[in-house]
């Protein structure tokens, strides 16, 4: 009797299992038919948007007869893709599935009425037992979501990755191939914007031959060097004996770099330039004219003169100590005390007239012939310096301050100066991008490497391992009055480089204040000059000048806004600006917008920080609101 009744058990048990398993099925193939023929993308946005599943249960008005209908389930799919869809039927199921716009599915399913298994059940209008039949969805869509997880896992689809460097290509800035006006440029297979020709005359002085006059990497390289081999580099170690040796030495490296980015973004503005208005020659003012407006053009022109100015002044300053030397040497000291500035006026007036009167050519052989004294006697000057310098007191720990070193920069970036010639150096190569990076980083290269080994030598020479030298000593005066063969030949080398910066910057002052007036004759070149030293020279005689801070002042200032702030806006302007006006050369310096937010970092750091501490500002706010 127990065997029959468990058989009967079983027997009802396994119909029971067969019929659930059939209806199971059906959800499952429904549940497939679902996914199968839907392009379910990978991207995780698709499953932040709600997921429409219609399925279709016999119509309850008549349970007779089948019917296909729409019933919507909303199950919003927020970052998971598991939905469970449900079923109130004892019916078979045949699906068919339906896709509708907006991320809307329905599934249409034909349910054909078959007896319900439990009956008596208040679940259904039937009299059925409402029936869930949920795993086999759930367990299909599960499994669907585990997948695309792994997918999505293992390897970012291409939109994502396209996505995420687009975003930091437009952070970093970038610009289109399109803009490019030349690509023959960019490509290399035209390497400079045009050809300096050299001309050959016959006998009867006509043209009789010509040939392309190539520029030399060599010699822009040689500018850009003899440029900053002049009066700041004089007053660079005072600026550093505060801070120490080592300090000040690691400060020019960022000093050194952000010096090459600024010149190189000036002659990228030169080469675009160069590419719109087809003009062989740029001046910086003309730069500043036709980039920026008139508040900003102004500002840079009044940075540029006083730049000028400030060189110009520390240049007689200096030159004229040197004539007072020479003349108390021969016994003509007595002269000096005849009038006021008369040394400053010497030396002004005979460099100024050298540069005014001599002709290009003839003028290109004195700068020639004064950069190759300065170096000279720089390198005579480091040699013999270094056999007596102290090295173990230039880097020993008390003779470093680390908190002084700030103060140095304004300096520093002056030293590092040379931009100012960059529209002849891109003049001179002929708009070729390559061979002008390789004279920016060799022509800076070398007068930074020279820069510390003079502040090596020259503080070496004076420091005696009892700490730092006292506020307002100048290593370099103390060195020249000690005499000796090494005061010898810093006097020497002081003089042919104050005098080779006044040759330049004097001619290239007076090239300023014709374009900035727009004089278009040379009869006015005289009086220029003259108005230009002769006060000038004045103003170097007075005891209230300091040239050291009167160079820190300018560096702080003047460099900030010429070289740092303005190159950067004014390339922001052209790459990234609203107009998309054609380019004729790729970004001659790298990182986009990054490097030239640093720059502006840089130029708040010289204009604000240094500038406010300088001119006494922040210790006004110290002792007045703080004290």
């Amino acid at each position: 009797g127990m065997s029959v009744t468990f058989l009967c058990a079983a027997l009802t048990y396994l119909a029971a299992m067969v019929s659930r398993a059939r209806r199971s099925l059906a959800a499952t193939a429904a549940a497939t038919a679902l996914l199968a023929p839907c392009d379910v993308p990978l991207s995780a946005d698709a499953f932040n948007q709600p997921l429409h599943i219609g399925l279709s249960p016999p119509v309850a008005q008549s349970p007779a007869f089948g019917g296909t209908h729409d019933h919507l389930q909303h199950s919003p799919l927020q970052g998971r893709f598991a939905a469970a869809a449900t079923t109130s039927s004892s019916s078979r199921n045949r699906g068919s599935i339906t896709r509708y716009g907006g991320g809307v599915l329905s599934l249409r399913s034909s349910f054909v009425e078959e007896p319900p298994i439990n009956a008596g059940s208040d679940g259904d209008i039937n009299g059925d037992d409402t029936t869930t039949h949920d795993a086999s969805m759930l367990l299909v869509l599960k499994n669907a979501q585990d997948a695309l997880a792994d997918k999505q896992t293992k390897a970012p689809s291409g939109n994502e990755t396209n996505k995420l460097l687009s975003k930091l290509a437009e952070k970093v800035g970038t610009v289109d191939e399109s803009r490019i006006a030349f690509p023959e440029l960019t490509t290399g297979e035209v390497p400079r914007l045009y050809s300096n020709l050299k001309y050959d005359k016959s006998v009867d002085g006509k043209v009789s031959s010509s040939k392309h006059a190539s520029g030399s990497t060599l010699g822009a390289t040689a500018l850009i060097s003899g440029t900053t081999l002049g009066v700041s580099m004089l007053h660079l170690p005072s600026a550093v004996a505060s801070s120490g040796f080592l300090y000040s030495s690691a400060f020019m490296v960022p000093s050194y770099i952000y010096s090459v980015m600024s010149g190189l973004l000036i002659a990228e503005l030169c080469i675009n330039r160069m590419g719109t208005t087809g003009k062989r020659d740029t001046k910086l003012m003309e730069l500043f004219r036709e980039s920026l407006g008139k508040v900003s053009s102004t500002i840079g022109a009044v940075a540029y003169f006083g730049l000028q100015l400030a060189v110009i002044v520390a240049c007689i300053a200096t030159g004229g100590e040197s004539v007072g030397t020479l003349l108390s040497s021969v016994g003509m000291g007595n002269m000096l005390s005849s009038g006021f500035g008369l040394k400053e006026l010497i030396f002004a007036g005979t460099v100024g007239t050298a540069s005014l009167a001599v002709k290009p050519s003839a003028k290109d052989t004195i700068n020639t012939v004064l950069l190759v004294g300065t170096v000279a006697t720089l390198l005579a000057t480091l040699g013999i310096g270094g056999t007596s310098a102290n090295f173990t007191a230039l880097v020993a720990g008390e003779n470093q301050n680390p908190k002084a070193v700030f103060n140095a920069l304004p300096l520093i970036f002056m030293a590092l100066g040379y931009q100012q010639v960059m529209p002849k150096v891109t003049s001179m190569l002929e708009g070729d991008k390559d061979k002008i990076i390789t004279s920016v980083i060799a022509g800076t290269a070398i007068p930074f490497v020279l820069f510390l080994l003079w502040n090596a030598i020259t503080l070496g020479n004076v420091m005696t391992g009892s700490g730092l030298l006292a506020a307002g000593v100048d290593p370099v005066a103390l060195l020249q009055s000690q005499g000796g063969l090494l005061g010898g030949l810093i006097s020497a080398f002081s003089t042919l480089a104050v005098a080779r910066t006044l040759f330049n910057f004097s001619g290239l002052f007076v090239d300023n204040v014709e374009d900035t007036a727009q004089i278009r004759t040379g009869k006015w070149r005289p009086a220029l000059f003259a108005g230009s030293l002769v006060p000038a020279a004045l103003i170097s005689a007075s005891d209230a000048v300091n040239t050291c801070k009167l160079l820190d002042y300018a560096g702080a200032f003047s460099i900030s806004i010429l070289f740092l702030l303005l190159p950067s806006i004014m390339i922001w302007k052209a790459r990234y600006g609203d107009d998309d006006s054609p380019l004729t050369v790729k970004p001659m310096v790298p990182f986009g917008k990054l490097s030239l937010s640093s720059l502006w970092k840089v130029a708040a750091t010289l204009f604000i920080e240094q500038g406010a501490e300088k001119l006494g500002i922040i210790e006004f706010i110290k002792n007045y609101f703080f004290h």
